[in-house]
């Protein structure tokens, strides 16, 4: 049974850790574009 839990937490943390890898690669883009541009 604690095995199902166990997938379920894994599943929704790499769901979480996905979206936030996301989120910061979209922020060091719009960071890091105009700078390269820029320069």
């Amino acid at each position: 049974m604690w095995v199902l839990v166990l997938m379920l937490v894994v599943a929704l943390v790499s769901r979480w850790v996905v979206r936030v890898l996301l989120v910061g690669a979209r922020l060091s883009a719009v960071v890091l574009i105009p700078v390269l541009v820029g320069v």
